[in-house]
């Protein structure tokens, strides 16, 4: 069994290696939730601006019919990682 020592220590070694802002803002987000005791807020007014509009932008251009495939995206991710040799 898994211990809690364990998983924080292996959670500590991800986040090290993250370099993606938007990731660590959202991993410091859903931490912070955990760690608050008072009254829920939305979680959009504590995201910033420029994520806002980022995720305004793509709700806009998948509307707008611009989307691609989640296999389709996969595929694409696997082959770009398989040919660099990760």
């Amino acid at each position: 069994m898994t211990t809690t020592i364990e998983v924080k220590s292996d959670i500590y070694k991800l986040i090290d290696s993250v370099n993606d802002i938007d990731i660590l803002y959202a991993i410091k987000i859903l931490l912070q939730k955990q760690q608050s005791n008072s009254v829920e807020s939305d979680f959009w007014d504590e995201i910033p601006d420029y994520v806002k509009e980022r995720i305004n932008l793509s709700i806009k251009q998948a509307d707008s019919g611009k989307l691609h495939a989640h296999q389709e995206v996969m595929q694409r991710i696997r082959k770009k990682y398989q040919s660099n040799g990760n």
